[in-house]
């Protein structure tokens, strides 16, 4: 793990218990196993927030993580946009300059994609920026990038991103 770009396993030994319990769930592979994961990180936080105790940015990571791939899978639009709105939060909560871990890699490429997937590029880009800056060298983000920057009328950006993704992955 690289503390520069990873928050680190929680310290709270009842934090840890809860991730090998929602390890045991996320095992199964299972929609329903992935809801009751999130959903108890997300019991967590809310308990957390009520005590005015900050929440630990890898656990709001993960749950943001869980969330999306739920509304992925949300057969209710209704309740796809609700989950959506929920990850949102989470995972910018998990990259708040003032309660999180700004430079939180993975929650940064998690959050730009959430984001261009809901037709939010400027706040995207802002997040596929970061995540690039912090290391990342994924086909997709840089693909997904390079299409912002199309829309954006900057193609020579556009042109340099499309490069860098098809140079990652050909």
């Amino acid at each position: 793990m690289n503390s520069d770009v990873e928050p680190g396993l929680p310290e709270d030994p009842a934090e840890l218990e809860l991730l090998g319990l929602v390890k045991t769930f996320l095992s199964s592979g299972t929609d329903a196993d992935m809801a009751a994961a999130a959903g108890v990180i997300e019991e967590l936080v809310k308990e957390q927030q009520a005590a005015g105790t900050p929440s630990d940015p890898m656990m709001l990571q993960i749950v943001g993580t869980l969330l999306m791939r739920q509304a992925e899978r949300a057969k209710n639009e209704a309740v796809a946009k609700q989950t959506v709105a929920r990850a949102q939060r989470d995972l910018e909560m998990s990259v708040d300059p003032n309660k999180g871990f700004p430079n939180f890699h993975r929650a940064h490429k998690n959050l730009a994609t959430l984001l261009f997937r809901n037709e939010q590029s400027k706040q995207a880009k802002f997040h596929f920026l970061k995540a690039i800056q912090l290391g990342d060298q994924d086909a997709v983000s840089y693909g997904m990038l390079g299409a912002i920057f199309m829309d954006e009328g900057k193609l020579i950006s556009s042109e340099n991103a499309l490069r860098n993704s098809i140079m990652l992955n050909p």
